[in-house]
């Protein structure tokens, strides 16, 4: 069940072109390589509240490559 889900929302985020989104999102704040690399880890930070490492890992190393 959470594979299906999962594979849901790969197809929803895919069709909707979110990363894409994102990606120009973020070129349009103009920001120092040093500020992004502070966001990420803020994000991180913040994410380690809630999951554990392997989970944070899993998440955010597709998004940012």
């Amino acid at each position: 069940m959470v594979l299906f889900g999962a594979l849901v929302f790969l197809q929803y985020i895919t069709l909707t072109g979110m990363p894409y989104d994102l990606l120009f999102w973020v070129d349009d704040m103009n920001l120092s390589p040093f500020l992004l690399v502070l966001m990420v880890i803020a994000l991180a930070l913040v994410m380690g509240t809630v999951f554990e490492a392997i989970g944070i890992l899993l998440l955010l190393v597709p998004v940012f490559l």
